[in-house]
C-alpha cells in the first residue's frame, strides 16, 4: 500500500511540475536558406521566470546547441530580454545570444502572441544577426 502512495504522490509532483511553463519558440525569418529554430523554456514554479532550458535546432541537421539551468544567463535590458549561452562546435560561435522584444516581468504577452527576436553569434571577434520570429509560450 505505502509502494502505491508514493507513486501517486510522485506521480502528482510530477504533473504539478509540468503544468505550468513559459518561454518562446522561434524560427529564422527569410532569407536564411534553411531555418534555425530556438526555443527557450522557463522554470515557473516560483514567482521568478529562471531559464531552464535553451534549444537551437536546424531544420535537416537536428539539435546544435542545448543548454540547461545555470549555463543560461538572463538579461533585462530597458527593450529586451537577453539569454546568453556559449556555443559548441555545431554553432562555430563561441557566445550566442538569444534576445526577444518583450521586457520579461515589465510587460504581458498572451500565448501564441508573436514578438521579433534575433540569435546573434559571436565567434572570434566576428558578429553574425539572425532575425527571428517568435511566439509566448505559455502553459497551465
Amino acid at each position: 500500500m505505502k509502494h502505491s502512495f508514493n507513486h501517486i504522490l510522485f506521480g502528482s509532483f510530477l504533473v504539478g511540475s509540468l503544468a505550468f511553463a513559459s518561454g518562446y519558440t522561434c524560427e529564422s525569418k527569410a532569407p536564411t536558406s534553411e531555418k534555425l529554430l530556438v526555443q527557450l523554456y522557463n522554470h515557473t514554479l516560483t514567482t521568478t521566470r529562471v531559464p531552464a532550458v535553451f534549444i537551437l535546432a536546424h531544420e535537416k541537421e537536428g539539435t546544435l546547441l542545448r543548454r540547461f539551468d545555470r549555463e543560461i544567463h538572463k538579461v533585462i535590458t530597458a527593450n529586451t530580454t537577453q539569454f546568453i549561452v556559449e556555443g559548441n562546435e555545431h554553432t562555430e560561435a563561441d557566445i550566442l545570444v538569444f534576445q526577444v522584444s518583450h521586457r520579461e516581468g515589465r510587460e504581458t504577452l498572451r500565448n501564441h502572441q508573436a514578438v521579433e527576436g534575433q540569435l546573434i553569434l559571436f565567434s572570434k571577434g566576428e558578429k553574425e544577426v539572425i532575425s527571428l520570429t517568435c511566439k509566448r509560450y505559455l502553459k497551465g
